[in-house]
């Protein structure tokens, strides 16, 4: 392949008309933090005669010619769309040089190209789940305000979506004839003035007993939450100059605010700010914590969270909480579709990446039912990504680059129906082109952590003089990297590390060049340190750090028992999903650790995390323009345990991004953070 990019065969646009209605109203409101800008497109493209005659024909005849066929004039329009707009991103970088509001009119319009690149796939499939349901041709988006259920194309051709949320006063009726118990905010049992805000203080289980009274209201279709691409499909892409509660108002506001100006997939409404909405898709599961997920946003989101394909809120299903509310799905007569669509469900590969002088080639394993992979190039400091081209098959080979050059890519598994949710910069593997006379990593990063005694000056000054060593182990069913240092004594500090997401796999090597901490260990960036140190990695099959919490603990014991360590002097550290590893497993293990570091790792903190942590020294790391994980959550808890009495701070990073933030922590003199983890200072 080719550096840099060539467009040709990839795809992507907003999703068309059948997808998404034309935003009639473009009222400027000043509060509102989304800024109208006269270079985004106000309305969606019509679908042309062409993609309606192909629509048809598959519906009449649904073969894999036809579906392709369809599928193939869907992917040029979409490329039109995003030709369109890179060529006018290009142009307002020139025009806007130099001028006041330049820079925030092209970060505007490089948000939106970003956008359009990482859903790309997710837009594509949810576009052909539509254009092939029975119902399509046949729906008039312009008489939804009449219904109360909405089809929902592509989910199924029994599955319907309520217009709107569910408001106070229909929640109101089933309370009355129910005698359940009332939203904590209906300070008197009831709501006033409000009746058609939508409902809030409604956990999943109370939502869930709401759709069984209406099934058993009904007695012909049955109710229930939906899944999260069935919401996905039900609301569309969302549009970047739509106007919705979002930024707007303090609180909740009428589920028709906004009626007729910003409308879903096929009319139906308030999808988008007001309450985030409730889902049925888990995104975690502990005992008896279930976390799922919710949608659209609410009135005190960001607004680029309440995006359609934002999939990175949770809420725990027990509870209620004010900014989340939901919309019901009727299923007709009862008969849910023999398979229910579930999007961007492939998992990630796990990619290597091999250097030649002038070439980085990039190889992984195939993942089930993926017929093909996109590639991304990602860039560091920025944050952007920009797409590379699609191949069919499991490697793939950039060249044309410059000797000593650094470049990071992100290979997505997708199918017609299926992508994998991971364009973003926990999953970019890195590699620098070799220079003359050099080796190719990962061979460099071993040899200096094997080799790290010959080069730290002890040569000459007698047996006694033990050098500092990087050696592979196994410990807790884990391979695993453990620095010896040099001269090692009784007693000595452990630091346990834990990797990103671009850690894992199963070859060991990869991982000295593909994590930071790691490499910096590895070629002696971070210098002679007085303490071993344990990485383990996490096997490709693995899902997080959390899920091999035992075998964290049983490495550290392992080692603990085998070298000279002090039990009582052990830190834990990681970045990423080793930051939320790090938070975690100390929460679970508070006895085993002295000190804690959790850089850019997500937490939520439960009363429980916050009794387990009360004795254990915590400094957190966060960038304010982490993308990744909200640095918000690591806020949050260090603010509680510091008010009940712990000793835990955090550094905030202004400006940095997800993946800046381990060379801020780690590698900076001033903070010094390798010597805190060893010593507590």
């Amino acid at each position: 392949m080719k550096h840099p990019r060539a467009l040709a065969g990839i795809l992507l646009t907003p999703l068309l008309a059948a997808s998404l209605v034309p935003v009639a109203a473009t009222q400027a409101i000043a509060e509102n933090s989304f800024t109208h800008s006269d270079f985004i497109e106000t309305e969606q493209p019509e679908l042309t005669q062409e993609t309606k005659d192909l629509i048809s024909a598959y519906q009449k005849s649904p073969t894999e010619e036809n579906y392709l066929a369809l599928r193939s004039i869907v992917i040029d329009n979409y490329n039109a769309v995003l030709d369109r707009k890179e060529q006018k991103l290009a142009s307002l970088k020139v025009e806007t040089a130099g001028k006041p509001g330049g820079e925030e009119t092209v970060a505007e319009m490089e948000d939106i190209v970003q956008d359009m690149y990482a859903t790309y796939w997710n837009r594509i499939n949810s576009s052909m789940l539509r254009f092939t349901d029975a119902r399509l041709l046949k729906w008039k988006t312009s008489n939804a305000s009449q219904y109360e259920f909405i089809p929902v194309m592509g989910a199924g051709e029994s599955i319907y979506v309520s217009r709107t949320p569910v408001t106070n006063a229909q929640y109101a009726a089933y309370l009355e004839a129910t005698g359940a118990q009332a939203p904590e905010n209906w300070g008197d049992g009831s709501h006033e003035g409000d009746a058609d805000y939508p409902v809030n203080y409604v956990s999943y289980e109370d939502a869930q007993a709401y759709c069984d009274w209406l099934t058993e209201q009904d007695g012909e279709n049955t109710y229930r939450l939906p899944n999260e691409s069935e919401w996905e499909l039900a609301a569309g892409h969302m549009p970047k100059d739509a106007d919705f509660n979002c930024g707007v108002a303090d609180g909740r506001v009428s589920v028709y605010e906004y009626d007729g100006v910003t409308r879903g997939a096929h009319g139906a409404i308030d999808f988008w700010g007001n309450v985030w909405e409730w889902t049925s898709t888990v995104r975690e599961s502990e005992g008896d914590d279930v976390l799922l997920g919710v949608k659209g946003g609410a009135w005190n989101s960001e607004r680029t969270d309440c995006r359609t394909e934002n999939r990175k809120e949770g809420r725990f299903a027990s509870e209620g909480f004010a900014d989340v509310g939901f919309r019901v799905i009727q299923v007709k007569g009862g008969q849910e579709p023999d398979q229910k669509v579930e999007l961007a469900t492939l998992p990630a590969p796990e990619v290597s990446a091999t250097p030649d002088s002038n070439s980085i080639a990039l190889s992984w394993q195939p993942v089930e039912g993926a017929n093909s992979y996109q590639l991304f190039e990602y860039f560091p400091d920025t944050g952007l990504i920009q797409m590379m081209g699609t191949t069919d098959g499991t490697s793939t080979t950039f060249d044309g680059l410059e000797e000593g050059s650094t470049h990071s890519y992100i290979v997505q598994p997708i199918s017609y129906v299926e992508i994998a949710d991971n364009v973003s910069a926990e999953y970019a593997v890195t590699a620098t082109c070799v220079a003359q006379g050099a080796e190719a990593l990962p061979g460099e990063g071993a040899g200096a952590g094997s080799g790290a005694g010959e080069g730290s000056g002890n040569e000459g000054e007698g047996a006694e003089q033990q050098a500092a060593t990087l050696s592979l182990v196994t410990a807790g069913n884990l391979n695993c990297w453990l620095y010896t240092p040099e001269n090692a004594t009784e007693n000595m500090p452990l630091i346990v590390y834990l990797h990103g997401i671009t850690g894992k796999g199963d070859d060991p090597d990869a991982m000295l060049s593909s994590d930071d901490f790691a490499r910096w260990i590895s070629d002696g960036t971070l210098g002679s340190i007085p303490a071993y140190v344990l990485m383990p990695q996490a096997p490709s099959s693995a899902r997080d750090w959390i899920a091999l919490s035992s075998n964290v603990i049983s490495a550290t014991e392992e080692v603990k028992a085998a070298y000279n360590i002090d039990p009582t002097n052990v830190s834990l550290t990681g970045f990423s999903m080793g930051g939320t590893g790090t938070w975690s497993i100390a929460a679970s293990n508070p006895d085993e650790f002295a000190r804690i570091a959790p850089c850019s790792g997500g937490v939520r903190g439960k009363k429980t995390m916050i009794s387990a942590l009360a004795n254990v020294e915590t400094w957190a790391f966060v960038g304010t323009e982490d993308k990744v994980v909200k640095p918000q959550s690591s806020i949050d808890l260090v603010s509680k345990l510091a008010d009940s009495g712990s000793a835990a701070r955090i550094t905030t990073f202004e400006g940095a991004s997800h993946t800046d933030v381990p060379a801020l922590a780690y590698l900076d003199g001033e903070i010094n953070l390798v010597s805190w983890l060893i010593s507590g200072e």
